[in-house]
């Protein structure tokens, strides 16, 4: 327990008592009421808002506002606070309040600029109003133009009222942190990012190295991978693996079968006819490309992945409910989908390698080539209009911080490899990779319990309280 963050006045009132000067730009955080704010009244956090430019070209220009809530959990003294760096982008931090709670160090959630109730939000309620009618169309041609239509109409009311999306990606979003952590009166703390967030963590060690002790990363974004092109072989192999792990398994395989012919006869035979399936009061349209995708869905979440090769057998005998409600489920409604196109429009896909990107789906057929098929993110941007980063944005990061770098081996859109990749430029890493884990391991319960210990003690590698090599555990008829 680290206590409140000390207050502007605090600040000031401190530097006259050791007779230094006192910049008049101070960052300011201007507390606020959390009860007001998010509904909470608990009185182990703090909420405060904090002004960053808009537009970090013109720092004496008009400012945006991040909005943050630091949670104040015993003990941490010996780490610090520590930074959380949602993923995405486009989720609001403030929402992992809950699961911050009860660490055993200090956490600072900052609502990124353009999400939660940082303002202007990029959220695009005109995506969540025809959220029930894609799922009654399946992933289809139809569903894509519907999407597209949506967010050229959310783009339409951000422009008429004057929000230019050209200014939401990853440079500002780790200056705006900077800022934050001053504001606070935080000399240093450590940073701990899954997915997007670990892409803003490297980010923020390539711009403010001086202010981080240590950093946890998982599911690693590399600025220099080719997210658009990489990730259809990324998908495939996610999929390759849960093939060859259930076949290696006695008990699996004996159940299942060839899980291979299963998903292509399922996909096939989907792709001819779809199903309708009514649930959590929605109607989903299970077509071949719906499966796939759900298939890749569910290869995010370490839950499902055990239960996949079961599900898809119950599918097979007819009984799609259970793969049509993580189909529904997938869904996260204070999600900022303007966010997400303005960053990795200006980041990614805007300077993706068209060609590399479709031959990697070339050896994809019916409803795999569709639900792998990225090729129309390229038009997308363009309409959407966040322009490009500069290539710098790009580089690889070198860094000598003490970084623990967290993998899944079935992660279908951040893979081990790119964990690898990174940490060619972290001269102080560690890498762990957990067999049976998918997307976000470190908020796993083992992976959790590594990123407490790494932090009382980055100069050696955690403990870690579970077997990593450790295969999934097959639900089993």
């Amino acid at each position: 327990m680290l206590g409140r963050p000390p207050t502007r006045l605090f600040l000031i009132a401190a530097c006259l008592l050791v007779l230094v000067s006192c910049r008049g730009d101070l960052p300011e955080a201007l507390e606020v009421n959390c009860a007001d704010a998010i509904e909470d009244r608990q009185t182990d956090i703090s909420c405060f808002t904090v002004a960053v430019p808009a537009d970090y070209s013109e720092p004496d220009g008009a400012d945006f506002e991040v909005f943050v809530v630091v949670v104040d959990n015993p003990g941490g003294e010996d780490v610090g606070p520590v930074a959380g760096l949602v993923g995405g982008p486009g989720q609001a931090a403030h929402s992992f309040l809950e699961r911050m709670r009860g660490q055993p160090f200090d956490v600072v959630l900052v609502d990124q600029r353009g999400t939660g109730l940082s303002k202007p939000s990029l959220h695009c309620s005109e995506l969540d109003e025809i959220r029930t009618h894609l799922l009654a169309l399946g992933h289809t041609t139809d569903a894509d133009a519907i999407v597209a239509g949506a967010l050229a109409d959310c783009g339409v009311r951000l422009a008429n009222a004057g929000v230019d999306v050209s200014l939401f990606d990853t440079d500002s979003n780790a200056r705006d942190f900077d800022i934050v952590r001053a504001a606070l009166g935080y000399d240093q703390w450590n940073l701990w990012g899954d997915s997007y967030g670990s892409r803003l963590g490297l980010e923020i060690l390539r711009l403010h190295p001086e202010t981080v002790r240590a950093a946890v990363f998982g599911s690693i974004s590399p600025p220099q991978a080719d997210l658009a092109a990489e990730w259809p072989d990324h998908h495939r192999r996610a999929v390759d693996l849960l093939i060859e792990s259930c076949a290696a398994s006695t008990d699996c395989y004996e159940a299942f079968g060839d899980l291979r012919a299963l998903i292509n006869e399922l996909v096939e035979g989907l792709d001819t006819s779809p199903v309708d399936v009514e649930v959590l009061g929605s109607t989903v349209r299970m077509d071949g490309a719906a499966l796939a995708r759900t298939v890749f869905e569910a290869l995010y979440s370490t839950r499902h992945i055990r239960e996949l090769p079961f599900l898809l057998s119950t599918a097979a005998d007819g009984d799609l409910v259970r793969l049509a409600e993580i189909r529904a489920r997938n869904y996260d409604p204070t999600f900022s989908w303007g966010m997400y196109w303005s960053v990795h429009c200006r980041d990614y896909y805007s300077v993706t390698d068209y060609d590399a990107m479709t031959a990697a789906l070339a050896d994809e057929t019916g409803g795999f080539a569709k639900a792998f098929d990225y090729t129309g993110l390229i038009e997308t941007c363009r309409q959407w209009g966040a322009g490009t980063s500069p290539p710098s944005a790009r580089e690889p990061v070198n860094s000598d911080i003490p970084t623990l770098l967290l993998a899944g081996r079935y992660d279908p859109a951040t893979p081990p490899v790119w964990a690898h990749l990174v940490a060619q430029g972290l001269t102080h890493s560690t890498y762990i990779e957990f067999a049976r884990f998918g997307h976000g391991p470190s908020m796993e319960l083992c992976g959790l319990k590594a990123v407490e210990d790494y932090f009382r003690d980055p100069s050696r590698a955690p403990n870690i309280a579970c077997d990593p090599a450790e295969p999934p555990r097959w639900l089993l008829p």
